[in-house]
């Protein structure tokens, strides 16, 4: 018995979702550049143990004012304030063994370095030692820990604690599940200038969570974020206008958001872009440009943007068709748990296109699909179990559970919730 059902690329915006930004980790406030006239000065007294001088001569070489910029020198003299328990310089030191900023990575001296900070209560230290652990960076992880320091920090005024712990209060980690206490920690961060709390907000205003729904809010949220340069603002942005949500339906004016975003490297919107040269909605269409912005999400991860590429080479647009790359893309998101492509994926084991016919192996990827709730994986499953044996019946169905076991406690989605925005 011979079947066929097709394989279905990405279908354009499907992949926004209310992922939560989470502020980075934080940095104590760096004095003006010294002048040169100061410098020597400045230099004379770091060398006689002035620890506010060694401070402010580590900043110097960390930024380069009046000296090139010298990090292992920097990070050698707010080790020496460190050590006198200057917290400014603890917390930078911290923050260097937290990122191999001029010293080797070491979670267990940045946990020494912000926890000594912290409990001289510098915001941006309890904030960072709140962020050690949430993330369980050098300690083990504790998100009630993490809330504790997070609340000291916001109780200071510190906007990217405020932002993160409303993030804790509306998972529910760490705290009572709490949309409202998130709303006004939300607020109370973005009425400062945060940025991840302003793309928050709007998120909060776009998907009725905590406040009444109201998509003009969101967009003026998601606007005042994006011009912080918040990439994943711009794609909300985009997203609106490719849906018409609070907005005019503009598929040029989503263009134009989606490429600040996807320049910025994020990944959905680098696959709605892709997407939209694909079919030339918003751009003219440019099959060789679809296929760039795809390929940078798909190795970022994007499930989505993974199976339009299986999509490209099964009918070969734009490249040569290449069915065994196809399979190849259908399974990276397959295995993040992408039903699309879960399908996609049966559907060429089933027909032995760019690998061997394999009916077990086919019926797990359709009974996977069809778990996750996509219906024509379902009627796939089906038709095929009818020309299976019953041992290849068992087998497939034994492989289905298996991958489900396996992957239970694995994220799947291509973004997390609390994706950390690079310093």
């Amino acid at each position: 018995m011979s079947r066929s059902h097709s394989c279905r690329a990405v279908v354009m915006f499907s992949c926004f979702a209310a992922f939560l930004s989470a502020a980075p980790f934080a940095l104590a406030q760096l004095e003006r550049p010294e002048a040169p006239s100061q410098l020597s000065v400045l230099t004379s007294k770091a060398q006689a143990g002035d620890a506010d001088a060694e401070y402010r001569l580590a900043n110097a070489y960390s930024k380069g004012a009046e000296v090139p910029v010298d990090l292992p020198e920097a990070d050698r003299w707010w080790t020496r304030a460190a050590e006198q328990g200057n917290a400014s310089a603890e917390n930078e030191l911290g923050f260097s063994y937290a990122h191999a900023r001029g010293v080797g990575q070491d979670s267990a001296q940045a946990f020494h370095w912000l926890h000594a900070a912290a409990e001289q209560g510098l915001p941006a230290a309890e904030y960072n030692l709140a962020r050690l652990y949430e993330d369980g960076s050098g300690v083990t992880k504790d998100f009630t820990l993490a809330a504790d320091w997070y609340r000291k920090a916001a109780s200071q005024g510190f906007a990217p604690a405020a932002n993160n712990l409303g993030m804790l209060y509306q998972h529910g980690l760490g705290v009572p599940r709490d949309d409202s206490q998130a709303i006004q920690l939300f607020q109370q961060a973005a009425e400062k200038g945060e940025a991840s709390a302003q793309h928050n907000l709007g998120q909060a205003y776009f998907a009725g969570r905590g406040v009444p729904r109201d998509s003009a809010k969101a967009l003026e949220w998601f606007r005042k974020a994006a011009t912080q340069g918040l990439v994943n603002a711009d794609y909300a942005i985009c997203y609106m206008y490719g849906e018409g949500i609070g907005v005019r339906k503009d598929f040029h004016d989503a263009a134009v958001w989606c490429q600040k975003a996807a320049a910025g490297g994020y990944g959905p919107a680098q696959t709605a872009l892709g997407q939209m040269y694909l079919e030339g909605r918003g751009v003219q269409q440019d099959q060789k440009q679809a296929v760039h912005w795809l390929g940078l999400a798909a190795e970022h991860g994007e499930a989505l943007a993974q199976n339009a590429l299986g999509w490209v080479y099964l009918t070969g647009i734009a490249v040569r068709s290449d069915f065994r790359e196809s399979a190849a893309w259908f399974g990276r998101a397959a295995d993040r748990g992408y039903a699309v492509a879960q399908n996609n994926l049966g559907n060429l084991l089933e027909h032995g296109r760019g690998v061997p016919v394999d009916y077990p192996e086919a019926y797990k990827w359709y009974q996977l699909a069809a778990n996750a709730g996509f219906t024509p994986a379902k009627q796939a499953m089906n038709l095929l179990g009818q020309i299976m044996t019953p041992k290849q019946l068992q087998e497939g169905q034994s492989r289905a559970a298996a991958w489900q076991q396996k992957t239970k406690d694995i994220e799947l989605n291509p973004s997390s919730l609390a994706a950390i925005a690079s310093n």
